[in-house]
């Protein structure tokens, strides 16, 4: 069984990415890039304690997830992508691209954006 399938049978929902869009300097006065949106479907899974040790120091959220997908559209810079998940907001911040013997898929760690309280 591909991986492409096991996604595609394991699949948590079809989720909507908000990427920011790039600035643009004319005559040194900047216009802000205009946010775009796109769906994708993907399976999300819980972190395991080994995804954990790849969180970078420093970065902290009170929710880290693993979402798994074959759309390759999930960014890191200049900035993040986010991505909504019901009523909440999660950033990507690390993706990992596999192809080997499969067709390509993609695996991203997301955080929960918040308000700290």
């Amino acid at each position: 069984m591909s991986l492409g399938l096991v996604i595609a049978t394991f699949q948590t929902g079809t989720y909507i990415v908000t990427r920011t869009g790039t600035d643009s300097h004319t005559l040194g006065v900047r216009t802000v890039g205009a946010p775009s949106t796109f769906s994708i479907d993907a399976s999300l899974q819980p972190v395991t304690g080994a995804n954990l040790k790849l969180v970078p120091q420093g970065r902290r959220s009170e929710d880290f997830r693993m979402l798994w997908t074959k759309t390759a559209a999930l960014i890191l810079t200049p900035n993040p992508d986010t991505i909504a998940i019901g009523s909440d907001t999660y950033e990507v911040f690390k993706t990992f691209g596999f192809s080997i013997l499969e067709p390509t898929f993609y695996r991203a760690m997301i955080a929960k954006q918040g308000v700290p309280g």
